[in-house]
């Protein structure tokens, strides 16, 4: 690696850094999987909060023994491991949210779980550039890429979002970097054990990564067919069947969470039924078949391969994931960056003549993103923000607030409304009894599912209303 790619890269760390910072500093809010990553990792006994329905709590309450980690169990990675089996994900990513609340017992902060991310922030810019570099073979252009895509709302939403997408991030373009590097070349003796380390530690992150190692995979196994390289093709094979066999020796649970699991049946219902994603994945297949085949072994490059393999990601994920939601895109949106960028920098460049034309992609991404964040107020889209829920907040404080709920999981979408009220109630539908017979005036708050079977007989007055989302009213007397 040049003098001047090192310095690149020192740049781009130093304006990620710093965008983390100022977007953590302003951060309001938190999603409900975010306050649950800190119970799964950290929690004894259960998975979902111990709450004591019609005890006033006021402060931390129960969420401190949720979201903490106790002097006598630091480092206790069985319970970890416990709590996962129990939930839906491989528990990678909760090892080291528990290692860093472990080092900081009996405390809870929101940049224990930024510095994790960050971590894998400060490995994702360096992999991403040795790949933009073997795809560009040019290190304005490699930094310019990751600069619109460092800068951009996508990637600062995968990085504060304190889930395990930022990990799986990394090892989605540890992988394609790793099968950029060999495209041309022979398989050496460094391949196979760094393809069998990243698809065991990349599906201990995230079931979907194996949705990215099956397309991408699959990418190179015909190029190597192409290639007439059967002897290579046949020994990553065998070494994607060790991973897999290692795999299921570490993390057995895959089985119940697929097979017996609510979010694995619902995913194996959803891939067997046939719709329109259906259909579109099934022609966009033979369609890229079709082309391959068409294309030869000469035109069929890297980049062609990277680009379907993110198509048919997103395809999929469409189908079987749970709900629709950003998160689960994060992981290859540095390939549309990619694309973008090479497609409209080359234009720039190739159709102006100013001295400055090599840069002024540069400011175009810079100011699309600019505009982005400043749309949102200068939060990021997972923040949530919004005047209104800003306006809430400090109507809640220093109020009596009662929380209607279900399941006991709900109660971790009233986190940051709970530490701003003065105090808090939970109540279920074995308790509601309890808010009809109150006579002092609350903040009553439910989610929206819930409001058609509550009937409370009080003059409720809406405060908070967003669709689909909590809804807080005013109780007065």
């Amino acid at each position: 690696m040049s003098k001047i790619d090192r310095r690149f890269i020192v740049i781009l760390l130093l304006i990620s850094t710093v965008l983390t910072l100022f977007f953590t500093y302003r951060k309001m809010d938190y999603n409900v999987d975010e306050v649950w990553t800190f119970g799964l990792a950290n929690n004894i006994g259960s998975i979902c909060p111990d709450i004591e329905f019609g005890k006033k709590y006021s402060g931390e309450g129960f969420y401190k023994d949720f979201m903490e980690v106790s002097p006598e169990n630091t480092f206790n990675y069985g319970n970890v491991l416990s709590n996962q089996a129990n939930d839906v994900h491989p528990p990678l990513y909760y090892f080291f949210i528990h290692t860093i609340c472990s080092i900081f017992k009996d405390s809870y902060s929101l940049w224990y779980g930024i510095a994790v991310n960050i971590f894998w922030m400060f490995l994702i810019i360096p992999i991403l550039y040795l790949l933009g570099k073997e795809l560009t073979h040019d290190s304005r252009k490699t930094f310019g890429f990751i600069l619109a895509y460092t800068t951009s709302m996508a990637f600062m939403d995968t990085v504060l979002l304190i889930r395990m997408y930022a990990q799986f991030t990394f090892f989605t373009i540890l992988l394609a970097y790793l099968f950029k590097k060999y495209w041309d070349k022979t398989l050496d003796k460094g391949f196979y054990p760094a393809y069998f380390v990243i698809t065991i530690l990349g599906m201990l992150s995230h079931y979907y990564f194996v949705i990215f190692l099956f397309f991408i995979s699959l990418a190179f196994g015909i190029h190597l067919i192409l290639e007439k390289k059967y002897k290579e093709l046949r020994n990553c094979i065998l070494t994607a069947c060790g991973s897999a066999v290692v795999y299921l020796l570490l993390w057995h649970h895959i089985f119940n969470h697929i097979f017996r699991g609510g979010r694995g049946r619902q995913a194996l219902s959803s891939a067997a039924s046939i719709d329109v994603t259906s259909i579109i994945f099934a022609i966009i297949a033979i369609i890229s078949l079709a082309v391959v085949i068409k294309m030869g072994k000469e035109k069929y490059t890297y980049s062609t391969a990277l680009l379907l393999c993110g198509l048919l990601y997103v395809l999929v994920v469409l189908k079987v994931a749970p709900f629709y939601s950003f998160r689960y895109w994060m992981p290859i949106v540095f390939i549309p960056f990619y694309l973008v960028f090479d497609i409209v920098d080359s234009i720039i460049v190739n159709r102006t003549k100013t001295s400055y034309r090599k840069y002024v992609s540069f400011s175009v991404f810079l100011l699309i993103n600019i505009i982005s964040f400043a749309a949102l107020g200068f939060h990021t889209s997972k923040d949530f923000y919004s005047r209104e829920y800003e306006k809430l907040l400090s109507n809640i404080e220093g109020k009596d607030c009662i929380f209607y709920i279900e399941e006991d999981w709900e109660a971790l979408c009233y986190f940051v409304p709970a530490q701003k009220a003065s105090s808090y109630i939970f109540v279920n539908p074995d308790t509601l009894d309890l808010v009809k017979d109150m006579d002092e005036s609350y903040i009553f708050s439910t989610r929206y599912e819930n409001l058609d079977k509550i009937e409370i007989n009080k003059d409720m007055k809406p405060i908070y209303n967003p669709q689909y989302a909590l809804q807080y009213y005013e109780v007065n007397h």
